[in-house]
């Protein structure tokens, strides 16, 4: 499965008739820690700010260096197997124009690059994925039911399906950029990208947002103002001059200040992560290559996704731990959204 939100491996529901005393009854069980681990594959993961109003840089693991807010960039180039993964919602004070996420990649070296992009898929939620209520479980054979676009996404991707309008290659000369992408997020939507991918070379990568460009446009004898998309050196210039996208969310609370009596904040997700997919084999504790069905009343599950303060007994944190990121965002990539468990 790929993981979307913390959930457990074993859940139970059920509905009581508003005419029936409700009562609370508590089924004992055990909690196992999850074996294995996460890989060592790198995930370039955009998440915050998740609400954006204000264009800006999103991400940028550029260098700092000869950029008008050094800050905005982390300085850590990427190469062989990574993922990208974001998750933006665009709520516009301009209440015309579109924002645009667009994804630049820079080639720093003296030789062309080639990356490859192994799979890709996004959606929005107005157009292709609203939330919508669901059963707490329904069979879905065919990968047509969703709620919301990282709903669709993950059932996409585990199903090996890959985006036409993704590339299967991007081929970038020496000292060039490229758009990896330009996707449109529309007023009050959200968009949910994950791309697998593969560079033979070092390359830097920046998530971008920009609004539509005004233009006048003459029809027959007068004009009418239109837009159109930012081009490739409007997005090359954001990258040098541009500052950090806004509103920032709220601050992570430092993990050595974490406390059960205040109010903590894991912070939303902008930088380099570690981990792209937990694969492990569920056998007993003690060994062996079986796991043992519990007997009739008994029962035991593994947690997924498990955080900070979220991991059910087995203190075992699964969030993917945290490469280079911003100050203001999180420690861990908490929720390990778009990891893929492959159990």
């Amino acid at each position: 499965m790929l993981s979307f939100l913390p959930t457990i491996l074993l859940a139970q529901s059920a509905s009581v008739l508003p005419q029936i005393e409700r009562k609370l009854i508590t089924q004992y069980q055990e909690v196992r820690q999850l074996p294995g681990q996460l890989n060592d594959v790198l995930v370039f993961n955009s998440n915050s700010p998740e609400v954006v109003e204000k264009e800006g840089i999103l991400l940028s693991t550029f260098p700092g260096k000869g950029k008008r807010y050094p800050i905005a960039h982390l300085n850590h180039p990427l190469q062989g197997r990574f993922d990208v993964f974001t998750h933006h919602i665009a709520r516009q004070t301009d209440s015309i124009r579109d924002l645009h996420q667009g994804l630049i990649v820079t080639n720093p070296t003296s030789r062309n690059l080639v990356i490859r992009i192994l799979q890709g898929v996004s959606y929005v939620t107005s157009a292709d994925a609203p939330f919508v209520d669901l059963p707490s479980l329904v069979e879905d054979p065919n990968g047509r039911v969703f709620s919301g676009p990282g709903s669709r996404l993950a059932s996409d991707i585990m199903r090996r399906r890959h985006d036409t309008q993704f590339p299967t290659q991007i081929v970038i000369p020496p000292g060039q950029s490229r758009m990896i992408f330009d996707l449109v997020i529309p007023r009050s939507s959200a968009r949910s990208t994950l791309l697998r991918l593969y560079s033979d070379g070092p390359v830097y990568m920046a998530n971008l947002a920009l609004y539509e460009v005004p233009q006048k446009v003459k029809i027959e004898d007068r004009e009418i103002e239109s837009f159109r998309p930012p081009t490739l050196e409007e997005w090359r210039t954001l990258l040098v001059r541009g500052d950090l996208a806004a509103p920032r969310d709220f601050p992570p609370t430092p993990p050595d200040q974490w406390s059960p009596g205040r109010r903590n904040f894991y912070g939303r997700v902008a930088g380099i992560s570690v981990g792209s997919e937990w694969a492990t084999r569920i056998v007993d504790p003690k060994g062996g290559i079986n796991l043992t069905i519990p007997q009739p009343g008994q029962a035991f599950a593994y947690p997924l996704s498990t955080v900070t303060a979220a991991t059910f007994g087995t203190r075992q944190i699964q969030s993917a731990p945290m490469l280079v990121r911003y100050p203001d965002t999180a420690f861990k990539a908490h929720g390990n959204y778009g990891v893929h468990y492959y159990l």
